[in-house]
């Protein structure tokens, strides 16, 4: 019994450690932020006490992922490509986000 609770309170913390990379993440690939604003914004939330690691996920997610690329992509490349390229953004931002945290 207490290693199933050991393993439940791991999993708590760890979850709640990657869960801002997770948010951050999924809210930018709906919403698209120039590059050049998201530095400022970037700066001002981390001001406020988000994690730098989460900022470094929204630097790369928010440019990347505009409407224009995505539409773009899905009519040249198709829904494939397409899902395979904010795959790729996304376990890449997020693995480089929490390394950047973690360092």
């Amino acid at each position: 019994m207490d290693m199933v609770a050991q393993f439940f309170i791991t999993f708590k913390d760890y979850f709640l450690e990657v869960l801002p990379f997770l948010a951050i993440g999924l809210f930018l690939m709906m919403m698209y932020i120039c590059s050049t604003a998201s530095v400022p914004l970037v700066h001002a939330f981390i001001a406020q006490g988000m994690n730098i690691g989460a900022g470094m996920v929204m630097l790369i997610v928010g440019p990347v992922t505009s409407w224009g690329t995505i539409l773009v992509l899905r009519k040249e490349f198709g829904g494939r490509v397409l899902l395979v390229y904010l795959v790729t953004i996304s376990v890449a931002a997020l693995t480089l986000g929490y390394l950047f945290s973690i360092m």
